[in-house]
């Protein structure tokens, strides 16, 4: 079993490796972000734990909306359509996880 594993309600909808990579890829964002902000003690791996169980507590749903989020997104996001198109690009992902 692996440590991430792959949230019941993705099964189907995203591989595992593809959900690990996102998780890696978030966490690492996140802690970026702190360090700037001030704080030296973020660290990756307590960032991937606190994802992760965010992620299995909202099985699959926006925290604030409850609306479900399209995890087939992942990944799928073009800056350069979306400079070229605008809101119109932005409103097609706005069920992207992040």
């Amino acid at each position: 079993m692996k440590k991430y594993q792959l949230p019941e309600f993705l099964v189907g909808v995203i591989t595992q490796e593809r959900y690990e990579r996102w998780l890696q890829r978030k966490s690492i964002a996140h802690v970026r972000r702190d360090q700037r902000r001030g704080n030296p003690s973020a660290r990756n791996v307590e960032y991937k734990i606190a994802i992760h169980d965010a992620i299995l507590q909202s099985e699959g749903l926006d925290a604030y909306t409850k609306e479900r989020l399209d995890w087939s997104l992942l990944g799928k996001w073009n800056n350069e359509h979306a400079k070229k198109r605008g809101r119109h690009h932005k409103r097609e992902f706005y069920r992207l996880p992040s």
